[in-house]
């Protein structure tokens, strides 16, 4: 099949279209976990754990993967330096306090 170039846009390619068409076998799904923190040095290391320990569980449920996110909103005590011992966890910190949701 020719390619055609018109006003700068150009068709899709026979190949490209037969990638469109063909069915691709569904990923697991993944579920994002977010946990707002404000100071929450003397808690956060519990509720980590708690979410973690979820993973089995998710996984029989056909849940692929749990992604563990924690928004540190200008926390001024320890709570980054307690989420950053949790490798699989990913930190954001705000600079400062963004105010409620």
């Amino acid at each position: 099949m020719a390619e055609r170039v018109q006003s700068g846009i150009s068709a899709p390619s026979e190949a490209d279209l037969v990638s469109t068409l063909t069915p691709r076998p569904e990923a697991a799904p993944v579920l994002s976990v977010v946990i707002p923190a404000l100071n929450e040095e003397r808690g956060i290391d519990a509720i980590l754990q708690r979410v973690l320990a979820q993973r089995e569980e998710l996984e029989r449920a056909g849940v692929g993967q749990l992604e563990v996110i924690v928004v540190d909103d200008g926390s001024r005590d320890a709570t980054a330096e307690r989420v950053s011992a949790h490798p699989d966890v990913r930190l954001i910190r705000h600079p400062g306090n963004q105010g409620y949701g």
